[in-house]
């Protein structure tokens, strides 16, 4: 870990680990999903630092012309740079929250009993609902992004799910990773025929046993600022520790 970065940030630029690669630009940081290309959140310049390389900042932009999109993730630390960039305006921001809490101040309530289960690998119903989360996004994106979740859960089993199940359907899920004592929220979806039913409850008061069960610490998430799931954290007694922006280029050939 970079001794001057923040823990809910090592961590999750770990998680990103599982399906990117990490190479360095110029003084910075360049993250790559070579088989989903065009997944935003999985390919970008990263900058972390007060500091900004402006050269290899502006050959990158150079180079991602030549594709769909480019996205420079922007943390905090750097914020004051924003102005010095050597790029136009881009098409769209977006910042996101890091928001952590300790096991012990996660206030979860014990949910309605609703059938909660571990996913594993191959789990054809699982596969089939995440596809249908992921369809917003392009079928060839929901064919293929769910059984590639499925094949890092079979190689790594800190990356874990459990899903829940309603009218024998399946309803909703939350993908979870651990880091010795530390944890990370990486999906936490509920059908939207399915909200406002508890279904939310269930699947983190069943993800706060199991992780009171494997000494986990603390917990944490990042979510998009203008999503007012960050109000829902919160009241669970999660807190905002910092903040990023992706911004983002979109490039017609």
């Amino acid at each position: 870990m970079k001794k001057d970065r923040p823990w809910w940030q090592h961590y999750d630029l770990e998680s990103l680990r599982f399906f990117c690669t990490f190479t360095t630009w110029g003084s910075h940081m360049i993250v790559e999903d070579k088989q989903q290309v065009d997944k935003y959140m999985h390919n970008f310049f990263w900058i972390e630092d007060s500091t900004i390389d402006q050269e290899a900042l502006f050959n990158y932009y150079q180079q991602r012309k030549k594709k769909k999109f480019m996205t420079l993730r922007l943390e905090d630390q750097a914020e004051d740079q924003r102005a010095l960039l050597p790029l136009p305006l881009p098409t769209n921001t977006t910042k996101y929250l890091y928001m952590t809490c300790p096991l012990v101040n996660w206030k979860v309530l014990k949910p309605p009993a609703i059938l909660i289960e571990d996913v594993v690998p191959g789990d054809v119903e699982n596969l089939a609902f995440l596809a249908e989360e992921d369809r917003p996004f392009g079928e060839a994106y929901a064919h293929h992004n769910g059984r590639r979740i499925h094949a890092v859960m079979k190689e790594y089993p800190q990356y874990q799910m459990v899903q829940a199940r309603m009218d024998c359907h399946v309803v909703g899920h939350v993908l979870w990773i651990t880091f010795g004592d530390v944890a990370e929220f990486d999906e936490f979806y509920v059908s939207p025929r399915y909200q406002h039913r508890g279904i939310g409850t269930s699947l983190l008061y069943h993800v706060k046993q199991r992780a009171i069960e494997s000494g986990i610490h603390e917990i944490f998430l990042t979510t998009n600022a203008a999503d007012t799931a960050y109000l829902f954290y919160e009241k669970m007694g999660f807190e905002v520790r910092g903040y990023y922006h992706d911004l983002r280029w979109l490039f017609t050939k």
